[in-house]
């Protein structure tokens, strides 16, 4: 009976293995684009992936910051298995090589275009293995003296490195990371609608560290005059960012090469827009706002559309893509997300750390994230369509996430904690950024 069993499990179409690979990173784009509670698998997804590709439902990131949660995309494994367990640490230890250093040791031409300050320098080396690393941002934010670029320079951008990468006769990997709808919310005009109720004014913090029912500083805007104001803007952020991921697709698709380049679109994390009183803002504690992606794997331009409601991770996409471009199966903490395997074999985690004062890390259990903290009660996230349902976990449940979790926080503990050493220029981008915050 098992070998029948076995043997009528339906087998995924064979693909042919891609010769090159497109990642799409979204900054701070919610599964929802915006529309609070929108269950719809393609909110946040550009026209050219709609009929292509499989999107994993129940897609979550390692972290809820740009840069832990990247890093943990990059090697397969968890920000604190690198020494990020404090803020302004250094990278100690990466577990092992980034995606990026094992294309460019199979052959492949490397190239990225980046948007967001906070993956540049500060000893943790986003450009290991690219050939070429464009970080040039031009524009300066309208709160503080932060580099930007907007989404239509980074397009542009990004096609031109695509042209060089297409002339350069090898196989070929481009990341592309757009900053947008990160804030302050300045979408083109085209792509702002304002409410006819613009909603309850929010207090101004005085830092860009908001408390609950405040606006963070570097998020004002004269324009907007009330919240409902400011979440139409993220919305139309959103768009203004997933209509250049667009343009990119559409011209990826229509060349040569297209037909054998698979493509990634995710996001580092998402945004509370008024969930737990948190306004504009992300990073304050471990919640699925933050921490639920959206997730597209299209193998090849044929790749038919697919959907997958298991709980997968960005740790899965190194083994995935190793997989997908017909390289040896690196050891990490991810799967790959195309083979049949009947359950999970490994946790998947999220992490928020900053110690001493913060620990939380969540443990998936079951359909349900479990989020153990030394500042709040445990608390069990439901995955739902549309909003997740919070409650207290029960002692079954708490206890299987405890055994699960206590040989990583063990760890984590005793994990060496180096400070790096900063300029006054990195650390008045770092809080400008809203990651650094009093002396």
């Amino acid at each position: 009976m098992l070998t029948a069993a076995v043997a009528c499990r339906p087998s995924p179409a064979r693909q042919p293995r891609a010769q090159n690979l497109l990642l799409v990173v979204v900054d701070t784009l919610r599964v929802d684009r915006g529309v609070v509670g929108d269950p719809s698998a393609d909110a946040a997804v550009p026209p050219s992936l709609l009929n292509r590709g499989r999107r994993f439902s129940r897609a979550i990131s390692a972290s809820i910051h740009t840069k832990p949660s990247m890093l943990a995309l990059f090697t397969g494994s968890y920000p604190s298995q690198s020494g990020l367990v404090a803020n302004g640490a250094k990278v100690l230890h990466p577990a092992g090589p980034m995606l990026a250093e094992r294309l460019r040791d199979a052959g492949f031409a490397t190239a990225a275009v980046v948007s967001n300050p906070n993956l540049v320098g500060q000893s943790v080396g986003f450009d290991r293995g690219f050939d070429s690393f464009d970080a040039r941002m031009t524009g300066v934010e309208p709160n503080r003296p932060t580099g930007t670029r907007n989404a239509a320079e980074t397009t542009d951008a990004a096609l031109a490195k695509l042209r060089e990468l297409e002339h350069s006769g090898k196989r070929w990997f481009l990341w592309v990371h757009y900053l947008e709808p990160h804030g302050p919310y300045r979408p083109p005009e085209a792509f702002v609608k304002r409410p006819a109720d613009p909603g309850a004014p929010l207090p101004l913090a005085s830092g860009d560290f908001a408390g609950k029912g405040e606006l963070p500083k570097y998020q004002y805007l004269p324009e907007c005059r009330g919240r409902a104001d400011y979440a139409a803007r993220y919305r139309g952020n959103a768009q203004y960012a997933l209509s250049e991921v667009e343009r990119l697709l559409h011209s990826v698709y229509a060349s040569g090469e297209g037909a054998s380049t698979a493509v990634v679109l995710t996001a580092d994390h998402g945004e509370f827009l008024g969930e737990e009183d948190y306004w504009f803002q992300h990073g304050m504690r471990i919640d699925p706002v933050l921490f639920h992606v959206p997730l597209v794997v299209a193998r090849s331009a044929g790749d038919p559309r697919s959907e997958e409601n298991r709980f997968v991770g960005h740790v899965d996409l190194v083994p995935t893509l190793a997989h997908l471009l017909g390289l040896p199966a690196p050891r990490t903490e991810g799967e790959d997300l195309f083979a049949l395997a009947p359950a999970r074999r490994l946790p998947l985690l999220v992490e928020y750390l900053a110690l001493p004062e913060i620990l939380e890390v969540g443990v998936e259990r079951d359909g349900s994230v479990i989020v153990q903290s030394n500042r709040e009660p445990p608390t069990e996230f439901v995955a739902e369509n549309g909003p997740w349902l919070a409650r207290a976990p029960n002692a079954a449940s708490l206890r299987a996430a405890a055994d699960v979790l206590r040989p990583h926080l063990a760890r984590i503990w005793k994990t060496p904690v180096e400070k790096q050493s900063m300029t006054p220029e990195q650390i008045r981008v770092l809080r400008s950024l809203g990651y650094v915050a009093g002396n």
